[in-house]
């Protein structure tokens, strides 16, 4: 589907994370407390990593979407901090 526009529901992803969060919790290492993990996750609407080939962000939708970027860099620039920017978070998979 590349090159199509679409419309990710970041309300929906922060939902879908929500559940997968509290469905793995114990496979979370907490770096902080409870209420600020809890607070994280009710903002978060995906997943993030790379390092070669590719940089990517997939959002907890239900297509799973994920945006590859050729570097760590434009994988900030482009998607990441403008996410930051509005209040959402993707969480570190590395």
């Amino acid at each position: 589907m590349a090159g199509h526009a679409h419309f990710i529901d970041l309300e929906e992803c922060a939902k879908c994370w929500l559940q997968w969060f509290h469905d793995h919790k114990q496979q979370i290492v907490p770096l902080g407390s409870t209420a600020e993990m809890e607070a994280e996750a009710a903002c978060t609407v995906g997943l993030r990593g790379g390092g070669g080939p590719s940089f990517w962000i997939e959002f907890m939708n239900e297509r799973k979407t994920r945006f590859e970027f050729e570097n760590w860099e434009a994988r900030c620039r482009l998607l990441q901090g403008p996410l930051l920017v509005v209040g959402w978070r993707t969480f570190d998979t590395e």
